[in-house]
């Protein structure tokens, strides 16, 4: 590693004690070392830089789902090389951003080809959960959202093929329905749209959500005005589809295709008033500040008793959840616009919520407990799994791993610990 030798070479180069041709063995030492490294970086990028082209001349799915392969693998193959947690969330987002963009194009090509023309009005496909942080790992699966516009003139165009569209959806005659008009074609058309992405997605790999936070569902697609209604809704009222844990996922939101525009309106409108309730905020921040962190008297880990876990620690359940959810609720309250979680992080350090010691152990504790959800995520990749991919048994793990680990605990405890003080003892509502 060029870390190594550079640390090396600053401990041996000293020009007082050093003859000329000693000084010349120890740079050319350190320069070829430097180029090694930079072959490995440039031959990335490279292999990078060739499946992305492949995403953009490909219209077939099979192909794309083997770009999406071969960028997990490279990913993996990335981590193993440097450990770095950051890059593996930037290849992965990169990647599955642009073939989520890819299938965005296709899909709309194929409505229009099956006729029912390109779509009928802008749209935003965002994106939640890791996926709106940026944070993306081995293994994912599909948070998104839909939100268009209402445009009557293209409504009316729809309706002409209403017959076409429900035969499409596999729904009922529309002489059942009381009310047929252009909005319900609208909302026909984007059923049919997101029914199309969301089974194109899991083709290539993105697996269907078990918690259904996808636009199949009615709850996650909608015209831009019945998003807001939603929003305040439930904010204002406690009344509509969204629940509060809807909206914690919310928080997330992030724009990855169609009119960005559009998108930006939402993510603004949801950040202008998610702050707006105080009681429920205070109930948000209560579950994560409750949640259990797995050490036990001692400072032992407390792993499961019996079950399928039985002998291991849940590292998102007890540790990168609760941190991830505590920082994201800070960096909403203090309109850090950002979604991913290391930025928030010093985002908050910029508005002196957290102090600069504070912020670097606790970049250091989601490094740790993201670097061991990839290395697990890794073993049941060769094992060709992917449930377990959270569970950890700390106790095989080498000691310096172990000490990391019960540190980075003991740093989401401390946060928990703040954010009661901030939430509670009247800091965040001065």
């Amino acid at each position: 590693m060029i870390r190594k030798k550079a640390e090396e070479f600053l401990r041996g180069y000293d020009p007082a004690r050093l003859t000329y041709p000693e000084r010349m063995r120890l740079l050319d030492e350190l320069s070829s070392a430097l180029r090694d490294e930079e072959g490995v970086l440039r031959g990335a990028e490279g292999r990078c830089a060739l499946l992305l082209r492949r995403i953009e001349e490909t219209g077939e799915e099979s192909v794309l789902r083997e770009v999406h392969q071969e960028f997990t693998q490279l990913a993996w193959e990335e981590f193993q090389e440097g450990r770095s947690v950051r890059e593996v969330h930037r290849l992965l987002s990169l990647a599955r951003d642009r073939l989520t963009q890819r299938l965005l194009r296709l899909v709309e090509e194929e409505l229009d080809s099956e006729g029912f023309g390109p779509p009928p009005s802008a749209y935003a496909w965002m994106a939640m959960g890791s996926d709106g942080r940026r944070e993306q790992t081995l293994f994912t699966d599909q948070d998104n959202l839909l939100v268009y516009r209402y445009r009557e003139e293209e409504g009316e165009r729809l309706l002409a093929l209403q017959g076409r569209l429900r035969t499409s959806l596999l729904k009922g005659d529309i002489a059942e329905r009381t009310h047929y008009g252009p909005k319900e074609a609208l909302e026909d058309y984007y059923e049919l749209f997101a029914q199309r992405m969301v089974e194109k997605l899991e083709e290539i790999g993105i697996r269907k959500c078990k918690g259904g936070i996808m636009p199949v569902n009615e709850k996650w697609r909608g015209e831009i005005g019945e998003w807001k209604e939603r929003i305040i809704g439930k904010i204002r009222h406690g009344k509509g589809p969204l629940g509060i844990l809807d909206l914690i996922i919310m928080m997330d939101l992030r724009h990855v295709g169609g009119e960005r525009g559009l998108g930006e309106e939402l993510i603004a409108f949801f950040n202008d008033h998610i702050m707006d309730n105080r009681t429920m905020v205070e109930k948000m921040a209560s579950a994560a500040i409750l949640m259990p962190v797995p050490l036990g008297l001692f400072r032992r880990f407390a792993t499961e008793r019996s079950g399928e876990g039985k002998g291991t620690i849940d590292v998102k359940l007890g540790g990168w959840g609760p941190l991830v959810f505590l920082v994201r609720l800070l960096a909403k309250r203090y309109r850090i616009p950002t979604t991913n979680t290391f930025e928030r992080i010093n985002g908050l350090e910029e508005r002196e919520v957290l102090s600069a010691s504070f912020s670097q152990r606790l970049q250091e504790a989601f490094y740790t407990l993201m670097r061991l959800r990839i290395e697990r995520q890794g073993e049941l990749m060769r094992e060709g799994v992917v449930d377990g991919q959270d569970r950890v048994n700390p106790y095989r793990l080498p000691e310096p791993d172990q000490a990391r680990l019960r540190d980075a605990l003991r740093k989401v405890e401390a946060l928990q610990k703040l954010a009661n003080e901030v939430f509670f003892s009247g800091g965040l509502w001065r």
